[in-house]
């Protein structure tokens, strides 16, 4: 379960254990420095390392640009990675899209492939299909990124072309289905630490 809050001209989206809350510059170079480091870069379809000046001129760009939407992702209150959504139609709105793309990157290493690392998507793909009522998801992904074709896989994703890149599609009855188990596991409350008698 997710809760919706608007948040600048965007909503802040908090849930299984995780927050997404809008890029803001106070972000851009925490990110850009998780997005130019190599295991992260030479995952993306464009991995070319990216100068701060065209980091900012692309945060620039985005808060005209109601195409897509990006969110900084934080466990336990310390960010650890980002996430998107963008539409695939040119000059298509993110609130009036059918698909989007999503975009996931988890920067700080000690979260990547770990449990955590499914939380962004499930809070993200809640919004998507349960608040945007968009029909499907798509991801496009390099052909040599194993790790990111095996993590669709398992939230759902079903393979629809394959060159370079696989294009893979994510319906939302497939979505609800192949993740019920990790909705649970992942929204048990947390432990905390229990505190010693004196």
């Amino acid at each position: 379960m997710i809760v919706v809050e608007p948040y600048a001209d965007s909503v802040k989206i908090t849930g299984y254990q995780i927050e997404l809350k809008p890029v803001g510059k106070e972000d851009l170079d925490l990110l850009l420095t998780w997005r130019n480091s190599v295991p992260i870069r030479q995952r993306m379809i464009n991995d070319a390392v990216i100068s701060r000046e065209d980091h900012y001129a692309w945060y620039q760009r985005l808060q005209r640009d109601l195409s897509q939407r990006h969110w900084l992702v934080s466990y336990k209150g310390r960010p650890i990675g980002s996430t998107n959504v963008r539409t695939r139609k040119s000059g298509l709105a993110v609130t009036e899209a059918a698909q989007l793309e999503p975009g996931l990157y988890i920067g700080e290493e000690r979260f990547q492939g770990n449990l955590i690392a499914f939380a962004p998507t499930l809070a993200l793909y809640d919004y998507c299909f349960g608040e945007l009522n968009i029909q499907s998801m798509v991801a496009v992904i390099k052909a040599e990124n194993t790790a990111a074709l095996k993590y669709n896989l398992q939230l759902g994703y079903q393979t629809i072309r394959q060159q370079d890149w696989v294009e893979m599609s994510l319906q939302s009855s497939c979505y609800q289905r192949h993740n019920e188990n990790i909705k649970k596991l992942l929204s048990r409350p947390r432990r905390t630490a229990s505190k010693g008698t004196e």
